[in-house]
């Protein structure tokens, strides 16, 4: 395989499977953007994944702060933080996600897919990315932290600014806007922690303020960094999710059928998508000294890039891993991560597309793609369709 694959390259993101399976049989090789050094197989992954002192966080805090961002509270949020500070501050945000925070949710996420679904489905041609999954996912949030709706649309474009800065590519404009961004969604999070202080409401703002382990509870500024990261990564994420989800339903016609005439297949449905077109590909490690992967030895300070996506094809863990299977056995996902560092907002993305999916499938007898070719979105965060159009017959 040749050397320095760009993980960027339009050719790569529309179809990255061919090279995820070369580098499987590798186990290790270089990529760009940065001469990374990737890792794809999933003993590999776990092995790297459960050894934080050798294959430290810290490299996704490098990410976030380029020369030209002095101040990003994104790089000092969880998944950037190692033990012990990682174990402390998880212990603390997790409670703002237990199942009775996430139940809690439910109840108003049901209400805003079914008001999209209503809307999009008597349209038959429509846009789901545009149309359903960005104003889902921005509706969630909102009421996740007690905000106006009509603020999607600006949390779309931060979402998108803050995902774009570990790209490496930037124009002069690009900057000037990412920076605005970073110190508008600051000063407007830190106006909404004071006035839940003073008023408390039932939402993840006033959760996070009041979550406390022993005499420990959390600072100002660690909450401002989980919600920067649930605007960035939760935004962009369940945007992803939504999208593959529907775009799955639409290109395995039979699948559909399935699942449309027996609901209690959409939770083994969302979990097959999670595997077979994850939302996120990548998660980054800075290596804090030499160390040998697959007979490769990768030096000390070197990025590695752990290539998920490749794992969750890992012909060795997954009986016919190219083909989308509902009732698969295999349950072992490496979709959210793994061990320590599994995503905390899991529960949350699997609800929402489970109650996305339902509102959709309610409402429509058929569906299918109305565009040739789909054009990938560019981020290292995530791989999803930019737009997904298609056609929709009401039931």
């Amino acid at each position: 395989m040749e050397q320095f694959v760009n993980l960027l390259d339009p050719k790569v993101r529309a179809n990255p499977y061919p090279f995820y399976a070369e580098l499987r049989r590798q186990r290790v090789c270089r990529v760009e953007p940065g001469g990374m050094w990737a890792i794809g197989g999933y003993d590999d992954i776990v092995a790297a994944l459960k050894d934080p002192k050798t294959f430290s966080s810290s490299a996704w805090e490098d990410q976030m702060h380029p020369p030209w961002l002095e101040h990003n509270p994104l790089g000092k949020s969880l998944g950037v933080m190692d033990p012990p500070h990682h174990t402390r501050l998880r212990a603390l945000i997790s409670r703002a996600f237990s199942p009775t925070a996430i139940a809690r949710m439910e109840a108003w996420t049901l209400p805003i897919a079914e008001r999209l679904a209503n809307a999009v489905v008597p349209r038959q041609q429509v846009d789901y990315t545009v149309d359903f999954a960005t104003p889902m996912a921005a509706g969630v949030i909102c009421n996740m932290l007690g905000l106006d709706e009509r603020l999607a649309p600006k949390m779309r474009q931060w979402a998108e600014d803050l995902t774009g800065i570990p790209t490496g590519f930037h124009t002069p404009e690009q900057i000037a806007r990412t920076r605005a961004t970073v110190a508008d969604l600051q000063k407007y999070l830190t106006e909404v922690l004071e006035a839940r202080r003073k008023e408390p409401r039932e939402d993840l703002v006033t959760d996070l303020l009041h979550s406390q382990e022993g005499d420990t509870s959390l600072r100002d500024e660690e909450i401002i960094s989980t919600l920067f990261a649930l605007v960035a990564a939760g935004f962009d994420t369940t945007t992803i999710l939504l999208t593959n989800t529907t775009l799955l339903l639409a290109r395995f016609p039979h699948e559909f059928e399935r699942v449309r005439a027996n609901p209690a297949l959409i939770p083994q449905f969302v979990e097959e998508v999670l595997r077979y077109e994850p939302t996120g590909h990548y998660i980054f490690r800075r290596v804090t000294k030499d160390t040998e992967v697959g007979g490769t030895r990768i030096p000390a300070g070197a990025m590695a890039v752990l290539v998920n996506a490749a794992a969750l094809r890992d012909e060795r863990y997954f009986s016919n891993p190219d083909e989308f299977i509902i009732e698969r056995q295999e349950r072992t996902n490496m979709a959210f991560g793994h061990g320590m560092h599994y995503c905390i907002g899991s529960s949350l993305a699997r609800m929402e597309a489970r109650v996305a999916t339902k509102a959709l499938l309610q409402r429509i007898r058929s569906i299918r793609l109305d565009q040739e070719e789909i054009d990938w979105g560019f981020t290292l965060l995530g791989r999803g369709p930019t737009r997904l159009r298609l056609r929709l017959e009401p039931s």
